[in-house]
């Protein structure tokens, strides 16, 4: 309950950076993977895990709608993205880690190409 209206601001906020970032009327959906990328880029800081001083200054000086976009809307499509197949196929895996697979030796095999 809640996350429809992150969405909905999430999906403002998006094309409202990409207006300033891009300087175009276009909205994100219509951008390049490079273009969003630089959208993405100006509303999330960057920070390594360890890194408390940065993400602490993120806190601090990032405005509510950003926090809120981070927090709501890409912690929930990442995970649903690393609960998928797709995903876990990315990094080698043909199943769910934690699912036994039909071959036991599936794990010792080269990945496919």
């Amino acid at each position: 309950k809640g996350y429809f209206q992150e969405y909905r601001e999430a999906a403002k906020l998006l094309d409202e950076t990409t207006h300033k970032v891009i300087d175009s009327r276009r909205a994100f959906a219509d951008l390049s993977v490079p273009e969003r990328d630089r959208v993405l880029a100006a509303i999330l800081w960057k920070y390594h895990t360890g890194e408390l001083l940065k993400a602490r200054l993120a806190l601090l000086f990032t405005s509510r709608r950003k926090l809120a976009f981070r927090e709501f809307v890409v912690k929930d499509l990442l995970a649903a993205f690393y609960r998928s197949p797709v995903a876990w196929a990315l990094v080698g895996y043909l199943h769910y880690p934690g699912v036994p697979a039909a071959d036991p030796f599936e794990y010792s095999k080269p990945m496919a190409a």
